[in-house]
């Protein structure tokens, strides 16, 4: 037996079919329809890369089970990513929660803008959104709004005006 993997291991490494390392398509990398607010295409100008550079993942976010019991998410909390193929710097990353009412929604903004307040400087963006914040000094750099019953909090870029435009985009979808 061991002489069979000694001989075919290193045949099938040579011919690719192990350990193959082929890029990773968007839609092959998690749960990416759930972030197709925003394009591609913007996405990329956001970066300044091209769209075809982009790789797309989307992920659920961990969620209490008390949270699930209590039937606060009509969908579970989901973070997605645009990433560049070529610059590791160079991405656009953002969470959506989507509550099952909009009092809740505001709730957890409010929650949240709370929570910043108390470690950074918080300011009212007017026009995007129901309401949105932003947390911007030295630490924190994060815009949150709150659209009927949907939250969307941006983590990358640390733009003021990209984060705007992003929020933008995602919040149109919904």
């Amino acid at each position: 037996m061991k002489a069979f993997f000694r001989v075919t291991v290193p045949i099938l490494c040579a011919v690719g079919i192990l350990f193959a390392a082929a890029p990773t398509p968007a839609a092959d990398s998690g749960d990416t329809s759930r972030c197709m607010g925003l394009s591609l295409e913007e996405a990329g100008a956001i970066l300044g890369v091209s769209s075809t550079d982009l790789v797309v993942e989307g992920r659920d976010m961990m969620v209490s089970p008390q949270d699930l019991e209590k039937g606060l998410y009509r969908k579970t909390p989901h973070t997605c990513t645009f990433r560049s193929q070529n610059d590791f710097l160079r991405f656009v990353s953002y969470i959506t929660y989507v509550h099952s009412s909009k009092q809740q929604a505001r709730l957890e903004w409010e929650r949240m803008k709370e929570g910043f307040e108390t470690v950074s400087a918080v300011d009212a963006v007017p026009g995007v959104g129901d309401e949105a914040f932003w947390a911007g000094d030295s630490r924190f750099r994060r815009m949150v709004a709150v659209k009927g019953a949907v939250v969307v909090d941006v983590l990358n870029p640390k733009d003021f005006d990209l984060q705007k435009r992003i929020l933008k985009s995602v919040l149109a979808s919904f």
